[in-house]
């Protein structure tokens, strides 16, 4: 078979669920395998609805798990057991439209240099009413600018050879709690280009149950070792190496300070793009006399002075 869409089940809500599975059995593309991986095996009702569809559709295969080993490791044994050129993502709370495998498959069958492909989505509440439209770089250049800042692909709409975890030695970090996700495509665009598809291909639900909006704060400590890590890969590009032990676990606003003590902004065209973007998209991550010393250096547009004195008078 050609895909095998991956999916992990913990406490959705079951109508949730139902969509999700739904979603994927409706695709207008069907050849392909549906792993589904039930963390959550004190759950009756999950096993009760995988049941259900299993017997219903051929496809699915479920992957009982005899405790609740979490969302990386789940996602670690289902691709172990896929057997698709190309494992597709999906979330057990979103809903992907019918073209959605179709379209992300023509693309890697007609770009046999690209590795995996995502695209943009509409992102709904609980309800499912349409909140706004993530428009997400679509060019691996562009994807590649915007790593820095943040993750540019939506983990859900992913579609990635499976050469690159069973040959390329690409998998989901398990020492990572929280955000994943984004070291999976700083890993990914070791390896080979990464593409988004201009459409929207899935709906991205939003609520108070995600990961991301129950524990922002760790998510964002665990976004920033990454961060650290991209900018230690770069400084090696120019012969330069942060002087700290364990540099993940730096502050940003530590590691910005010692570029800046060192004059190295000047040898990284990247970097002060890359730093003005951060501190005005996410200017919690640092202190605010960052921000400050940042709006009076040389190299910053008026149009991003303006912005950080924004930040600074309204925070």
């Amino acid at each position: 078979m050609l895909v095998s869409v991956l999916m992990s089940v913990y406490a959705e809500p079951l109508d949730w669920l139902e969509k999700a599975i739904n979603s994927i059995l409706t695709q207008t593309f069907s050849d392909f395998e549906f792993i589904i991986v039930n963390d959550n095996p004190e759950r009756k009702e999950n096993r009760k609805v995988l049941s259900r569809f299993a017997a219903e559709d051929t496809r699915i295969v479920v992957v009982e798990n005899t405790e609740n080993i979490g969302l990386t490791k789940s996602l670690n044994k289902g691709i172990k057991v896929a057997k698709g050129k190309y494992i597709a993502r999906m979330d057990a709370d979103d809903i992907s439209l019918p073209d959605r495998l179709s379209k992300q498959v023509t693309f890697l069958l007609e770009n046999e240099d690209y590795i995996a492909c995502g695209s943009r989505v509409h992102v709904i509440d609980e309800q499912e009413q349409k909140l706004q439209k993530k428009y997400y770089p679509v060019s691996y250049k562009d994807i590649v600018s915007d790593l820095l800042i943040h993750n540019p692909i939506i983990h859900p709409t992913l579609l990635i050879k499976t050469e690159a975890f069973k040959t390329l030695g690409v998998a989901y970090n398990e020492k990572l709690r929280f955000a994943q996700d984004y070291q999976l495509i700083v890993d990914l665009l070791e390896v080979g280009k990464v593409h988004n598809c201009k459409e929207v291909l899935l709906w991205y639900r939003k609520s108070n149950q995600q990961i991301t909006n129950q524990h922002l704060a760790k998510q964002t400590s665990y976004a920033n070792q990454i961060r650290v890590q991209i900018i230690e890969k770069e400084l090696a590009k120019i012969g330069v190496q942060l002087p700290w032990k364990d540099p993940y676990n730096s502050p940003l606003d530590t590691v910005f300070q010692w570029i800046d003590k060192h004059n190295l902004a000047k040898k990284t065209l990247w970097f002060n793009n890359f730093k003005v973007s951060l501190l005005i998209n996410s200017h919690n991550m640092v202190k605010k006399s960052q921000l400050f010393k940042t709006m009076f250096e040389r190299s910053i547009s008026i149009k991003n002075r303006l912005k950080l004195l924004k930040i600074l008078i309204t925070n």
